[in-house]
């Protein structure tokens, strides 16, 4: 069968190789890195994560009488997100994100890497430029649980 003589021509064949390699490119770009969501970004998941495990460390220890000066060294990497859904958390806009992660542990000399799963609620402040981490707070029998907020530190 014969091509049209415009698919022949080498400098059209050059173009078109070009732009799907640019499309492919862009379309790379567009599902490794980005949320979807303006001004979120992996390293700000990460660094909710490792905000959300100091967290939980540090109440783990008030409830048990534990020395925190030998607990775990730990760092955060290989963030994958998977789902980012809106929601609302007492009338403000947050963002339930989830997917996986490596906890690296560094324990008696040794470096452990654990993978793990993830679900943290974030919300954007002013022009996305920061973000606070959610968290529910435990209640008792005559309270609900209410949510905490914290800012995300940032690299």
């Amino acid at each position: 069968m014969m091509q049209p003589a415009s698919t022949q021509n080498p400098l059209w064949q050059r173009l078109r190789a070009g732009w799907t390699l640019v499309l492919i490119g862009v379309l790379c770009l567009l599902t490794a890195c980005g949320t979807g969501v303006p001004g979120l970004s992996q390293t700000i998941v990460r660094n909710a994560i490792a905000l959300q495990l100091a967290l939980a460390q540090e109440e783990l220890s008030q409830q048990l009488p534990l020395d925190t000066s030998s607990a775990p060294k730990f760092t955060v990497k290989h963030v994958q997100i998977k789902q980012v859904e809106p929601t609302q958390i007492a009338h403000v806009d947050t963002y339930r994100v989830t997917g996986s992660y490596d906890l690296n542990r560094k324990e008696a000399g040794r470096s452990i890497t654990q993978p793990s799963q993830f679900e943290v609620y974030l919300q954007p402040q002013v022009e996305n430029k920061t973000w606070r981490l959610a968290r529910l707070q435990g209640g008792t029998r005559q309270q609900a649980p209410t949510w905490g907020t914290y800012l995300i530190p940032m690299d």
